[in-house]
C-alpha cells in the first residue's frame, strides 16, 4: 500500500489485505465516525488493480498546464521573411494560435509584430503543455554595418567554416541572407571569445551575415567559395 501527495510518494506499508465486509465505505474517517480527516478531499477514485508509477504521475498532472519550453518568448525576424516554428516531436496533438495542428508552423512573409501567440500540445497521457511568445519584426533599415573594432569575421572568403571574434557581447542568433533575400539560420558553437559557424550546407556565393544581439543587429558581407 502506498500513499501519494500531489504525485509524490509520502508513505508505504506492506501486509494490508482488502476483504469484503458489511461495513460501509467511508473516506476520511473510520466507519464508526472516529479519526475524522481534517481538511478537504478533492477527489476519490477506486481502481480494481494496482497502478503503475507512470499512471499515478499522469493522475497528479491531469488538468494542469505545464510550460512547454520549446519556443523562445521573443522571436526576431527580418521584415518580409518567413519564419518556421517547431513545437518538438513526440506529442499526440498540437494546436497553434492560428489553428494549425502540425508540429511545424511556417508563417510566410511577416511584415508586422505578432503578440501573445500560443502553441498547446498534449502528450500520450493527455498532459497539456503551452508556450506563449511574440514575433518581433526587424526593419532592414535598423541593421548596421559592424565596426571592425568590436567584431572580426574570418576567413573571408570562407569555405565550410567562419569564425566570429567578439570583445564583449556575444550574438544570440546568426543568419545568412542570400542574393534572393532569403534568411538562412547558421548553426554555431562557442570557443572562448569566438564563435565557430558551420557553412557546409550553403552554396558558394555572396551573402550578408547577420548577427542578432539583444538590442541591436549587425551585418557583414561574406563570400563563400566552393
Amino acid at each position: 500500500t502506498e500513499v501519494y501527495l500531489d504525485g509524490q510518494l509520502v508513505g508505504s506499508a506492506e501486509g494490508y489485505n482488502l476483504n469484503a465486509t458489511t461495513y460501509p465505505l467511508v473516506v476520511g474517517a473510520l466507519h464508526n465516525n472516529y479519526y475524522n480527516f481534517k481538511g478537504r478531499i478533492d477527489d476519490v477514485r477506486v481502481f480494481r488493480k494496482a497502478l503503475s508509477k507512470l499512471y499515478i504521475d499522469s493522475l497528479s498532472n491531469f488538468g494542469r498546464i505545464h510550460k512547454l519550453g520549446r519556443i523562445p518568448e521573443v522571436i526576431k525576424v527580418i521584415k518580409g521573411q518567413d519564419v518556421t516554428l517547431d513545437a518538438g516531436s513526440g506529442y499526440s496533438s498540437y494546436l497553434w494560435w492560428n489553428g494549425k495542428t502540425s508540429q511545424l508552423n511556417t508563417i510566410s512573409k511577416v511584415f508586422s509584430n505578432l503578440d501573445n501567440l500560443t502553441i498547446k500540445v498534449k502528450d500520450s497521457l493527455k498532459i497539456c503543455y503551452i508556450d506563449t511568445f511574440n514575433i518581433s519584426v526587424i526593419n532592414p533599415s535598423w541593421i548596421e554595418t559592424a565596426s571592425s573594432n568590436n567584431v572580426v569575421i574570418y576567413p573571408n572568403p570562407a569555405r565550410d567554416y567562419v569564425y566570429i571574434l567578439f570583445e564583449t557581447d556575444e550574438p544570440k542568433l546568426i543568419y545568412l541572407v542570400d542574393s534572393n533575400g532569403k534568411l538562412l539560420p547558421v548553426p554555431f558553437v562557442r570557443k572562448n571569445n569566438q564563435l565557430l559557424c558551420d557553412l557546409k550546407r550553403y552554396r558558394g556565393g555572396f551573402y550578408a551575415i547577420i548577427l542578432v544581439y539583444e538590442d541591436k543587429i549587425f551585418s557583414f558581407k561574406l563570400l563563400i567559395n566552393k
